[in-house]
């Protein structure tokens, strides 16, 4: 049972059960001058929004909804969690590499703004975290959000309490003030007692109690991975608890194991979630192991030490390769591959650490005996499971083909940057931590040692090798993400699993770590190199990126080639079973989907499917479109405006603000010309910061509006198909079979099959028994199941089409009442003889998914005063000789809100004013259809209403 509150928060935001205007009240995107908060951040933060809104407003509301979605107290005995135990509490289950800090930092400033607007009391808030790295990291990011924040948040030790609020109201200056402790640090008497160090702290210090003697404290607790620790885990809680007995805890972690974390789960995005929408590298838990690093096998041989290790060897040098490939076509891809060897044991007599390095040493020597075989071994075992630990992708064909060609001289010349093989020498740096090392064969070094004491490393290890020194430079380790780096191995301990940052790794040797005490550390040590950048600032994998990012590379068809390798992170253990575990610990937290197999994209198309392509060209300010206001809203700048000086303002909107002219025309259109751009209510005032509400008017004025650049094939626009999935714990697996088996059966390809048969049987090359007997083995393509309707339509871009109404089974099918009653409503045309699709030469169309496809109409949303995306329901290409048509049909529009359907409309008249284009010998012709029974008495949509479809498709 698990996200249950992530649950609640989506029925909350999905049937508007909220009252307050999230999208307007509160600047969810911004962060500082060079971040911006992604799509899944920002929902994070609304599911937050709306849930505190709904446990200060209404607590017995919030306990029927944990009921109504399954939870039940007599399931939890054992771990004594009741109802009342879950109601304050929010768990942000965020993958390491996901930026869970950008999401709690805001989340201080939106307390403080829900405070100021009376949503939630005015209570204190104090964040714990487990060390002093990890409060140093968020305060990093604090001084970054301060420095284009108009709140900004101050930071205060725990130790100071007393002495802030001797000083008057939490609130009473313009910051956010936010105290911070080490959760380890907080105790109770006998705990501070025992340490005389004075850093422990008395919880109960901090705790409030009225004249009775109960507990009324209500502090806002943020907890940064402060769950972790150790036997004394139960108490911790239970002193958190006591401190926001009134108030409220968010809990921030990568990994979550206690059931109430499970439960309060308000936004799931662990790694599998993360992986799964594109973020990220793919895992891939090779089967090799390091067991001859292992002492409880300390009779295996050298040689099966050095086997693994020249696997890995072999697999990186590849992944080199391929990154040598896709600098040819744009030097701006990727990253710059690295391997990471990290051990349990450093400095001790035979090390791990030690015995992978003077592994390393032979194998630069010269080229091992083993060399052939082992990399035979590799690809077999990668082409026997080429599947990764989370998702759909596989190891592809092309990379295993560049592993059969990888030689000993591209070991020597992509890992350690030489041309010949040699031995190795050493040097040292300015930094005492750190030790290079490269072949004598070689000016580059090609490995870098990162730990705590190189010299007692060294000693005796590095006896007979040349040492030299280089005090020039001030240290690699911190210049290891540079794309230039020819660091190429990276040695340590156990100092990578927190304060390190890269996305260079691509292989991950975990040299005696692995086991149940070594989870947290195994998930960072990944989680830290999992990030991505196919692209500056581009942070999914390939395939997921915007096709608007790679519109100016020349070969970006090439790029899918070459990216299986360095868009993996390989994992080497010296127990494949132990990482595995620590992994299946996530991959069981997963939901419970699983993706649908062979739904397929429709091979028989014989007209290239056009669809539009836009240019951000013109800013809204220059089409004289307004900004919609309150009335209120509008006199309040004003006044603001008119009694604070201009250069104050100015000062304000640095960092914040993108345009040149630092806002002054926006200030200027609030002071002087509002009714030429602003439409005006007499809505409430939404009371935002003044100096956020003109960074956001100025915003929209300065946003660009989209115009059709060209009209271009569909290449991957349409791909929600590929990730249609099933609830894999609500059907039963022998449905899941009947469903699957149904899906197979309704294949076009089999209905062609059997036209050919029948064209056989008509030219007499085949006799009517052969036909009978053919037909027979492609069996019945009528569905057997009952749970979803499994359509044909020859005509659709994939098949087959599924649907199911009142739908909590599946995603990404058809669901929609309306969209079904189109699609029947379609199939009843298509049966008659005199329908008009009969006299094209030759038609398609598609079902578009929101927010998964990239086929969409640009238009402004006036509510939220936004450029925004329209994606119809259905595209529809006809073409009769050299007249092509586009038609966008939406069965919902009508139904839901008008205002937005009025707004998309216009969106649609604007961007296709003449609704005619040319492309190649094509005249092309763009219509837009809400498919709506009754008529509408505003014209403008009645216009573009249609029920006949002899009418839309005339």
């Amino acid at each position: 049972m698990t996200n249950i509150l992530q649950q609640i928060a989506q029925n909350i935001i999905e049937s508007k059960l909220y009252t307050i205007d999230i999208d307007n009240e509160f600047s969810l995107e911004s962060f500082s001058k060079d971040i911006t908060l992604f799509d899944y951040q920002q929902e994070a933060l609304k599911y937050a929004i709306s849930v505190l809104e709904l446990y200060f407003q209404d607590k017995q509301k919030l306990a029927e909804f944990y009921k109504l979605k399954g939870f039940n107290e007599n399931e939890f005995k054992r771990e004594k969690l009741t109802l009342d135990s879950l109601l304050n509490r929010a768990s942000f289950w965020m993958a390491t590499g996901s930026g869970k800090s950008i999401v709690m930092i805001k989340l201080l400033e939106i307390l403080q703004l829900m405070i100021q607007k009376e949503y939630i009391p005015a209570n204190d808030i104090l964040i714990l975290a487990p060390t002093d790295k990890i409060l140093k990291q968020l305060q990093a990011q604090v001084e970054l959000f301060n420095k284009y924040a108009t709140k900004k948040i101050e930071l205060i030790s725990l130790k100071d309490y007393e002495k802030v609020k001797r000083q008057g109201s939490l609130f009473a200056n313009e910051e956010v003030q936010v105290f911070y402790y080490r959760s380890d640090l907080f105790s109770d008497e006998d705990g501070v007692g025992k340490k005389k160090d004075g850093k422990r702290i008395n919880y109960k210090d901090f705790v409030t109690y009225n004249q009775d003697g109960q507990n009324i404290s209500s502090w806002y607790i943020i907890l940064d991975e402060a769950h972790k620790g150790d036997a004394g885990k139960s108490l911790k809680k239970e002193y958190y608890n006591t401190l926001a007995k009134n108030g409220y805890i968010f809990n921030f972690s990568a990994t979550f194991t206690d059931s109430i974390d499970k439960i309060t789960t308000i936004y799931n995005f662990n790694l599998a979630k993360f992986n799964e929408k594109g973020y990220g590298k793919n895992i891939k838990i090779v089967d090799e192991e390091f067991k001859g690093f292992n002492k409880k096998e300390g009779d295996l041989t050298p040689a099966d030490k050095k086997d693994v290790l020249l696997k890995s060897l072999i697999l990186f040098s590849a992944i080199k390769k391929e990154y040598s490939e896709l600098k040819k076509i744009d030097k701006r891809l990727y990253h710059n591959p690295l391997m990471i060897a990290v051990a349990h044991t450093v400095n001790i007599k035979n090390a791990d650490l030690k015995v992978y390095f003077q592994t390393l040493l032979e194998v630069a020597k010269d080229e091992p005996n083993e060399f052939v075989k082992c990399k035979q071994e590799l690809i077999s075992n990668l082409n026997k499971n080429r599947n990764y630990f989370f998702g759909d992708e596989r190891v592809s064909d092309t990379f295993l083909e560049l592993l059969r060609d990888i030689t000993y001289q591209d070991i020597l010349f992509y890992l350690f940057n030489a041309k010949s093989k040699g031995t190795i020498e050493c040097i040292k740096t300015k930094d005492s931590s750190e030790l290079l090392f490269k072949l004598k064969t070689s000016f580059k070094p090609f490995a870098l040692l990162k730990i705590s004491d190189t010299k007692s490393w060294s000693n005796g290890l590095l006896y007979n090798y040349d040492i030299t020194e280089d005090m020039t430079q001030e240290g690699y380790f911190r210049r290891l993400n540079d794309k230039d780096s020819s660091i190429n191995i990276l040695l340590g301990s156990r100092v990578f699993s927190e304060g390190w940052d890269s996305n260079r790794p691509n292989i991950v040797s975990f040299l005696n770590i692995g086991s149940s005490n070594a989870k947290k550390y195994v998930m960072q040590t990944i989680g830290r190199g999992v990030r991505i950048e196919p692209l500056p600032h581009e942070r999914k994998r390939f395939k997921y990126i915007n096709i608007e990012a790679i519109k100016d590379i020349k070969q970006a068809v090439k790029i899918e080639k070459y990216n299986s390798g360095i868009e993996s992170i390989f994992v080497f253990a010296t127990s494949k079973s132990d990482v595995e575990n620590v992994f299946k610990e996530i991959e069981t937290q997963k939901d419970d989907f699983q993706r649908v197999e062979g739904i397929r994209k429709q091979k028989y198309i014989n007209i290239p499917l056009l669809i539009p392509k836009y240019i951000q060209n013109v800013k809204v300010e220059d089409k004289h479109i307004k900004y919609k206001l309150h009335r209120k809203t509008l006199k309040r700048l004003q006044e603001f405006i008119d009694n604070s000086l201009l250069d104050v303002i100015l000062i304000d909107l640095v960092g914040k603000c993108k345009s040149k002219n630092l806002a002054l025309s926006t200030i200027d259109k609030i002071q002087n010309s509002s009714e030429r751009h602003f439409i005006l209510n007499d809505m409430e005032d939404l009371e935002i910061d003044e100096v956020d509400l003109i960074v956001k008017i100025d915003k929209f004025f300065e946003s660009k509006l989209s115009n059709v650049k060209e009209f271009v094939e569909i290449s991957d626009e349409i791909k929600h198909y590929k990730d249609i999935k099933v609830n894999i714990k609500k059907i039963k697996p022998k449905e899941l079979e009947i469903i699957k088996e149904d899906i197979k059966n309704s294949s076009i390809d089999k209905e062609k099959q059997k036209e050919e048969l029948k064209n056989a049987l008509q030219k007499g090359k085949i006799d009517i028994d052969t036909m009978i007997s053919e037909v027979e083995k492609l069996g019945s393509s009528k569905p057997k199941t009952t749970l979803l309707d499994i359509r044909n339509i020859k005509k659709h871009y994939y098949h087959p089409l599924l649907l199911k109404t009142d739908n909590d089974y599946f995603k990404n099918i058809i669901d929609e009442d309306s969209e079904i009653e189109f699609i029947n409503n379609l199939e009843r045309y298509l049966k008659r003889e005199d329908n008009h699709l009969k006299k094209y030469d030759s038609w398609y169309f598609s079902k578009l998914s929101d927010r998964i496809d990239d086929i969409y109409i640009p238009y402004i949303d006036s509510n939220k005063s936004k450029v925004s995306k329209f994606y119809p329901d259905f595209i529809f290409w006809l073409k009769k000789a050299n007249k092509y048509k586009i038609i966008f049909i939406d069965p919902h529009g009508l139904q839901s809100g008008r205002d937005t359907t009025r707004d998309k409309t216009e969106g649609f008249e604007r961007i296709f004013p003449n609704k005619e284009f040319k492309k190649d010998n094509f005249d092309i012709e763009i219509e837009l259809v809400w498919y709506y029974q009754d008529s509408i008495k505003e014209e403008l949509l009645e216009k573009y209403r249609k029920w006949d479809f002899d009418e839309i498709f005339r």
